[in-house]
């Protein structure tokens, strides 16, 4: 236990915090805006559903590329 808590830097932990939050917030207004913009019926719900989970896909690994990128180039300063 020793050995892993010393291996653990905060600045790691508060990274993956703060992407966490990142990430989340993304896939919560991804998945809102799509849902209040459905029209039809099950079908379209069904689509609707599907276009925020690809769309919040690559906005989470659009995000997580801009973060890593910030937080590398913070650290190396």
């Amino acid at each position: 236990m020793r050995y892993a808590a010393e291996a653990i830097l905060l600045h790691d932990v508060f990274m993956g915090m703060m992407k966490s939050l990142v990430f989340a917030t993304i896939i919560v207004h991804v998945g809102c805006l799509e849902g209040f913009r459905v029209k039809g019926g099950p079908e379209a719900v069904g689509r609707a559903a599907t276009l925020a989970v690809v769309r919040s896909t690559f906005l989470v690994i659009f995000a997580d590329l801009f973060i890593t990128t910030l937080f590398y180039m913070l650290d190396r300063s």
